[in-house]
């Protein structure tokens, strides 16, 4: 099986969200999907509901560095690092008062007739990127576990008729450097099988969040290196926020060919 190991040294910048634009001017007037709303407020439900259970009111939220897991069972093709974007960014001031204290991050979706999405928390801990999901939940502080199909969207839609969705310009320069960095390294087509991604990433700044930085790699990497991101079934992300400004990644092929999509 293939395996590709792509190294950068630059700015480790966050994606970021769209611009809202109405009347040219800038506005945050917008409605976010019902489906991402519920989804996120179905995992709120069971962290409070299992915070109570278990009596961890005085150890959460956490105000220090953390890694989670997140496991996916469902049979609906869904976007890996986006699920996993809104899975963090539901828990930030439940689990933890910012999300930028998660400095880890292991997730994998595996074909299952059920929808459910099994979340656990690992206070002041970095995972190496290579543990195994199963063999490690048991372990954590707090587990819930989600009876709810996963959801994949980010997008806010606008609310009036006259507004424009941008895409931010910082993730175009951003993406636009990696992928003229990904063309010097890699040569080849894309893997078309499905494949697990590794980003061991080290960065000088406070303020970058781990899945965002790791979202404008991916959205580089597609066509290019990944047939598209549905392809994507495991990943795992470590960050450590030193005096370099530097990533590797590594993307290994895994059996199977990717299920057909349609959209």
């Amino acid at each position: 099986m293939k395996s590709i190991t792509l190294k950068f040294i630059n700015p480790q910048l966050p994606w970021q969200r769209p611009i809202y634009m109405k009347d040219g001017n800038e506005t945050d007037e917008v409605i976010v999907p019902s489906l991402k709303s519920d989804f996120q407020e179905d995992i709120i439900y069971e962290w409070v509901a299992e915070v109570e259970r278990k009596k961890l009111h005085n150890k959460f939220p956490r105000d220090e560095a953390l890694s989670i897991i997140i496991y996916i069972k469902t049979s609906a093709p869904v976007l890996l690092p986006l699920v996993c974007k809104n899975v963090i960014d539901a828990l930030n001031q439940y689990a933890y008062t910012d999300d930028m204290h998660v400095v880890g991050i292991i997730a994998m979706q595996e074909h299952s007739l059920e929808n459910t999405i099994t979340i656990a928390i690992y206070p002041d801990t970095r995972f190496k990127g290579d543990e195994d999901i199963k063999s490690i939940l048991g372990k954590s502080v707090i587990k819930i576990t989600v009876f709810s199909k996963p959801v994949h969207n980010i997008i806010a839609f606008p609310k009036h008729p006259r507004q424009q969705i941008l895409v931010n310009p910082t993730n175009i320069k951003q993406q636009d450097v990696i992928k003229a960095e990904i063309l010097q390294q890699y040569n080849d087509n894309p893997i078309s099988n499905n494949v697990c991604i590794s980003f061991q990433i080290e960065t000088h700044s406070r303020d970058s969040d781990l899945d965002n930085i790791c979202l404008n790699y991916i959205a580089a990497m597609n066509k290019l290196v990944i047939k598209d991101y549905y392809s994507i079934d495991k990943l795992s992300a470590m960050l450590t926020r030193g005096r370099r400004n530097q990533a590797t990644i590594t993307i290994k092929e895994r059996d199977g060919p990717t299920p057909t999509v349609l959209l």
